[in-house]
């Protein structure tokens, strides 16, 4: 039978190095070019280093940013350093360059087109040839050699026969034009193809590289969908072409000067040309026929016309991109946007991108990497960048940081337990091997108590989930299922087909969570006198079910119960003196004490070459069925204290002594579980062999004292594994003539292993989003006390911590982390927050707003004025006296009912009162939409109120009756009746379109008698049933809605896609949110209202507690 896990995974050579290894070693040594003066001392070192070590730096330093081993904050600068390097000792990276053994020139072909390796879909084109005559490489061509993203196209030197010239080659690509793709694809989503262009500009950017020819011949589309930029300035036939066409240059190209260089800005003109005509599937200023007429309308300011508005022809870009892409034509460089900037405006919008995953561009085989073993890149780069300790450590620093953090204390890693077992499987994966890894890195300190934490982890883990780690895991194991070797409670063990290995088949579920319990412990446990670790698999039993298989040696000695009576008793001393060895490296390397699974002597091995080896970790489970039968066995090893110490298992050692030199278990004289439970209790040690005893063996004085001293009823009066050590080599005759131990598995079985690849970037966003999620249930303890309270006690904090409080809050109203009813308190809470302290959450604080200085409407508060570029409003506030307010222009057009009743209930879900509903407080968009505005905030008097209307007066016209009364608080009920009062107002009203002049038609308020109309007998209903006096009576906003959709009211206006003044937030990224300050400050909040009265745990008792 066949391992299942398999799964195409090949066998890896042992002497291979494993790549998380390598990329481990480059995060530690590259996350030192952090800063300008870093990297300029790495440049200025490496000028020391002989050339050999020299092209190992740029290998190392490519390799780190290929694979995302260099933290985002020193890519840049790790970037800069590659290219300088390079350029200066004139190499390239070894992973950049082709093997010319995997390209092969094939008939049929066109001229400068190879197949790799053999596969005719995979095929490059080389872009240019650089003769020996040009001994030195420029900048651009060290630049695109070493780029590498998912949205460029990737360029490879190869180097012929002579070794001298240098070809540039590409992967050729069937799909050589963006926007003829789109015309042969018109479904395919092109918002995604421009996130894919302005994504890749951005990287060019963030690299210092200007592309500086992009249009549709520049973009390519991959197989699977995906938009690539190339760079045709390096290929041979393009380098000195004008090739930018006229409806794609920016302005500043085609003016008098000349020799303009391209520039950040002018690509972004590029960008946006590019991008309007991928999603309107027209050409730039496609209305113009000639390229002369063109150029001379971009030159004077012009921008290409709208398409699919006012009978233009073309598919409609929506709002928001639209007002980008004019930022992005603006005729002064300086005035636009950076492509960043645009990348997230398009990343906002959201959209659905479904194509596949991209796969690489080149098979890994082709490409020429350089032996990197673990010890030269260390060795050579600390030469340049210094040392540190750390850098032996596999997970980078910062992760590792970041994970304990989470799980400091046992309550921290419970918590986090619990949000992790919620993950998907894969992204359980990835964290599992991460974990995994951490413990080798931790390996140097068992006693650690963030070793322990990450163990504690981790097992809870593999228990609860069917995941393992990768790197526990051998592949193509076989056994015979016909044929087991053993059949035992656990299940059944069979021999390895070619491999003296047993596989240990578990079926009996309780036993095999213990095992999994101990499985990490387990695998990083090396010494010859421990069952070793293998690996397991797991293996399809039919109906969908597993069983895992445990792969250990195959001894055939059995264990020390059976095999010591084989031996002279002078020689079982040997046996005895292992089990010490073990119990000392347990005792004082790891910390580690057995006697919760009592040792007895079947749960000590005897491998084949005659050394004693210690079952333990779960593993006792298969050896032995003492734990699934009657106890009886297993009591006559059990101290009397019978606790989970090292001093309890010295007992089990003595009466492992005991029954090794004497053939007889300890207590044999009794037979019940009482007898034997009553004399250990009372005191009383294994009694001592006779002659008069049948069967039994004599035990010598020096080897009786030592069991003796091992089986003290006083647990302080036992002696320690290393001086029961001593004790026994002083007791041993003659020489140990065994052969030595095997301290590592056969490195046939190390080859079997699973190699596993731990993605960092991934480690860094799972933990993220863990962190967020632990953050949900100390908010929602802090959201059980008064919000009056935790604002007061929030009020306390420092000015930064409440910035970082309300960026928080605001964050868990967006990603919905709290169920609805403790999301209205978030927002009651941000809301006194906010009005109490002036600080309003970043994602909403709009900078770079400009507004034109004449205002279009004035009030006592303030002035309203409208958007430089946008389609907005921009409202002034100012604090004067309330009475002096001046004429206003409100914004009103007809009046809109059912967004009013629709918009207002909106509010009430989230618990939000509008207070101060009536005419001049519903705005209409440009779609003919009626807008709720100042809600929640009518103590500020609109800027657009009459002048000779009193606010209070006004306000009484829409007020309930109970609001009248000295201080009664607004409610639904009461704005529900403002509703119907609205309703009351505009409901009659039907002026004709002659009758309308400029002031009717932007003011509710006007009152013209002779255009009213009586109210029908729905709307009067309606009306009513809001203005009913008692505050119960009145309708609930659901039913209001429903009465007004059965007067069938018309509606012919387009369905509004976003809400109206949406588009100008996608301008902003979320803010930087400290969560570790978030934590601190929720557990500081939470201490001042309600301290918590749970305790913590010491790692070591919460594992043994753990199921």
């Amino acid at each position: 039978m066949t391992s299942q896990l398999s799964q195409g995974v090949h066998s890896v050579a042992p002497e291979a190095p494993n790549e998380s290894d390598v990329f481990a070693v480059l995060c530690h040594l590259v996350s030192r070019i952090d800063a300008e003066d870093r990297m300029q001392e790495v440049i200025e070192k490496a000028q020391e280093l002989e050339r050999e070590n020299l092209q190992l730096l740029v290998d190392c330093l490519s390799m780190s940013l290929d694979r995302n081993a260099a933290p985002l904050k020193c890519r840049s600068y790790v970037w800069r350093s590659l290219i300088k390097i390079a350029l200066t000792a004139n190499v390239l990276a070894q992973n950049h360059i082709l093997d010319l053994a995997y390209l092969v020139r094939e008939t049929g072909l066109p001229p400068g087109i190879y197949n790799v390796s053999g596969k005719a879909t995979m095929r490059v084109k080389v872009l240019r040839k650089i003769e020996n005559s040009q001994p030195n490489y420029s900048k651009a061509i060290i630049s695109w050699i070493h780029i590498s993203h998912p949205n460029i196209i990737p360029v490879y030197s190869i180097f012929p026969d002579d070794g001298q010239s240098l070809s540039l080659v590409s992967p050729e690509i069937t799909h050589n034009n963006i926007c003829a793709y789109i015309r042969e694809h018109p479904r395919v989503p092109r918002m995604a193809l421009v996130s894919d262009i302005a994504n890749g500009l951005s990287f060019l950017h963030d690299h210092g590289i200007v592309h500086g020819g992009l249009y549709p011949d520049c973009v390519l589309v991959s197989v699977e969908g995906r938009a690539m930029i190339a760079n045709t300035s390096i290929s041979a036939d393009l380098e000195d072409s004008d090739s930018l066409p006229v409806r794609y240059s920016a302005p500043e190209f085609l003016g008098e000067h000349e020799n303009v260089q391209p520039t950040e800005a002018s690509d972004v003109w590029s960008l946006a040309s590019l991008s309007y005509e991928i999603l309107s599937d027209k050409r730039p200023f496609f209305q113009i026929a000639k390229e002369v007429r063109v150029l001379g309308a971009i030159s004077q300011g012009s921008k290409p016309i709208r398409p699919g508005i006012d009978g233009a022809d073309g598919d409609e870009i929506n709002d928001a991109i639209w007002q980008t892409l004019l930022m992005c034509w603006k005729f002064e460089p300086s005035e636009r946007p950076p492509c960043l900037k645009v990348y997230q405006v398009v990343v906002g919008m959201g959209t659905k991108d479904e194509r596949p995953v991209a796969k690489p561009m080149m098979v890994p085989d082709a490409l020429k990497r350089s032996t990197l073993d673990l010890e030269r890149p260390r060795s050579n780069l600390t030469r340049v960048l210094g040392s540190e300790a750390a850098s032996s450590l596999r997970a980078p620093e910062h992760l590792r940081d970041s994970l304990l953090r989470l799980i400091s204390d046992t309550n921290k890693l419970e918590a986090a337990a619990a949000v992790v077992l919620k993950l998907k499987l894969d992204e359980t994966q990835c964290l599992v091997d991460f974990l995994d890894l951490l413990l080798e890195d931790l390996a140097v300190d068992w006693l650690s108590s963030n070793r322990k934490a990450v163990r504690n982890l981790l097992s809870i883990i593999i228990m609860s989930t069917p995941v393992i780690p990768k790197h526990y895991i051998l592949n193509g194991v076989q056994y015979d299922a016909q044929k087991p070797l053993a059949v035992g409670a656990f299940g059944k063990a069979y021999e390895g087909r070619g491999l003296n290995v047993r596989i240990n088949v578990w079926s009996d579920p309780g036993s095999r969570k213990s095992l999994l319990k101990f499985m990490s412990d387990w695998s990083h446990i090396s010494h010859q006198n421990i069952l070793q670790f293998h690996g397991v698999f797991q293996d399809d039993i039919g109906g969908g079910s597993q069983h895992l298989c445990v792969v250990t040696p195959l001894w055939r000695n059995g264990n020390l119960r059976d095999y010591a009576p084989t031996l002279p008793q002078e020689k079982r001393i040997h046996l005895l003196l292992d089990v010490a060895v073990a119990l000392n490296h347990m005792h004082t390397e790891v910390n580690y004490s057995l006697s919760g699974s009592v040792l007895t002597t079947e749960k000590v091995l005897v491998s084949d070459q005659g050394r004693s080896a210690l079952a333990i970790f779960g593993t006792q489970y298969i050896f032995t069925d003492d734990w699934a039968k009657k106890p009886t066995y297993r009591l006559r090893f059990t101290s009397p204290d019978k606790t989970k110490s090292k001093e309890a298992d010295m007992w089990s050692f003595g009466c492992i002594c005991y029954e090794v030199l004497s053939g007889k278990p300890p207590y044999y004289q009794y037979t019940e579980d009482a007898e034997i439970q009553a004399a250990v209790s009372g005191g009383q040690i294994p009694k001592r062999p006779t002659d008069s005893d049948e069967g039994a063996e004599m035990i010598d004085d020096d080897t009786w004292e030592l069991i003796e001293q091992c089986c003290s009823a006083d647990w302080w009066c036992r002696p320690r594994a290393s001086t029961a050590m001593e004790l026994i080599a002083n007791i041993m005759k003659g020489e140990d003539g065994r052969p030595p131990a095997e301290q590592l598995p056969d490195a046939s079985i190390l080859t079997l292993r699973l190699r596993t690849e731990v993605n960092f970037p991934d480690i860094e966003a799972l933990l993220g989003r863990i962190q967020v999620e632990l953050l949900r249930d100390p908010l929602s303890k802090l959201l059980e006390s008064r919000i009056k309270d935790v604002t007061a006690a929030a009020l306390e904090l420092l000015s930064d911590d409440i910035r970082t409080l309300v960026d928080f809050l605001d964050l868990t109203l967006k990603d919905y982390l709290l169920k609805s009813d403790e999301r209205n308190r978030v927002l009651a809470l941000l809301s006194k927050l906010s009005s109490s302290t002036q600080t309003f959450p970043q994602c909403y604080e709009i900078k770079g707003i400009q507004y034109r200085p004449v205002p279009i409407a004035e009030g006592g508060f303030g002035t309203v004025h409208r958007g430089s570029d946008l389609s907005m409003c921009v409202k002034v506030m100012s604090r004067v006296d309330t009475n002096a307010l001046t004429v206003a222009l409100i914004c009103m057009i007809i009046p809109k009912i059912l967004d009013v009743i629709n918009g207002l209930g909106y509010l009430h879900v989230y618990g939000i009162i509008h207070s101060d509903l009536k005419g001049q407080n519903v705005l209409i968009s440009d779609e003919g939409r009626g807008l709720l505005t100042d809600f929640g905030a009518s103590h500020i008097a609109t800027a657009t109120a009459a002048p000779t209307t009193s606010t209070i007066s006004k306000t009484f016209r829409y007020a309930a009756p109970e609001l009248v009364e000295d201080g009664a608080q607004p409610s639904k009920a009461s704005d529900v009746w403002a509703f119907g009062c609205l309703c009351y107002q505009e409901l009659p009203k039907r002026p004709s379109p002659i009758e309308i002049n400029n002031d009717d038609e932007n003011n509710w308020d006007v009152e013209v008698d002779d255009n009213w109309d009586p109210i029908d007998d729905q709307a009067w209903t309606l009306i009513t049933n809001c203005c009913t006096p008692e505050p119960g009576d009145r309708l609930k906003v659901p039913a209001v809605q429903e009465l007004i959709a059965d007067m069938k009211v018309w509606d012919d206006r387009p369905v509004m896609k976003a809400a109206p003044g949406a588009d100008i937030f996608k301008l902003h990224f979320k803010p930087d949110i400290d969560l570790d300050s978030v934590g601190e400050i929720l557990a500081e909040l939470q201490a001042k209202l309600a301290p918590s009265s749970s305790q913590e745990l010491d790692f070591n008792l919460h594992f043994n507690q753990m199921q």
